[in-house]
């Protein structure tokens, strides 16, 4: 996913609103299905109406508009750039947003119960190109401007094991996910 606001405005790590779109896939009973979503967090995450498929191409971004309205200042832009699907919806922030951090992220997420990191698909590598960031001057540049700071994050779970790795960034506008154990 990519998003705004996944480190809260003091780097704790600790967000209290996350303004995110992405794909995800899931296994049930053996069976994996993918999908497109986005999420203004502590909301819901909103499932897009089309079908992704493995090996799809995605373009995924996450906007803070100041010429809409007040209410719905987030825009949240998806296309499977393979089928031309798109979802392209502007939504308001779901908590204290304070626009301070962006961030690309491959994870596995925690379960709503018990908050233990549930198992990480073994999806290989995946690939991550073209970032940037633009201000709210509206500079924009790649993840190594001097302008950013860059955090990378190291999935682990419950037992620090590590479940997947970025790769260093290449020039600034692209990196890799590796996918290092299930859970």
């Amino acid at each position: 996913w990519v998003g705004l606001d996944g480190v809260n405005y003091n780097f704790t790590g600790d967000a209290t609103s996350v303004e995110q779109d992405g794909i995800a896939a899931q296994c049930d009973s053996g069976t994996p299905s993918y999908y497109a979503w986005y999420e203004g967090y502590p909301s819901d995450a909103v499932e897009a109406n089309f079908t992704i498929s493995p090996g799809d191409a995605i373009e995924a971004s996450v906007f803070w508009n100041a010429t809409a309205p007040a209410s719905q200042r987030y825009d949240y832009q998806l296309t499977d750039v393979t089928t031309g699907a798109s979802l392209n919806t502007l939504q308001p922030c779901g908590g204290s947003c304070h626009i301070s951090s962006a961030e690309v992220i491959t994870e596995a997420p925690a379960d709503a119960t018990t908050g233990d990191i549930l198992p990480l698909a073994d999806y290989g590598i995946v690939n991550y190109e073209n970032l940037a960031v633009t201000d709210r001057s509206g500079q924009r540049a790649g993840f190594t401007s001097s302008d950013w700071k860059n955090t990378e994050i190291i999935q682990e779970n419950n037992a620090n094991q590590i479940l997947s790795t970025p790769s260093s960034l290449y020039g600034g506008l692209a990196f890799s996910g590796d996918w290092e154990r299930a859970s």
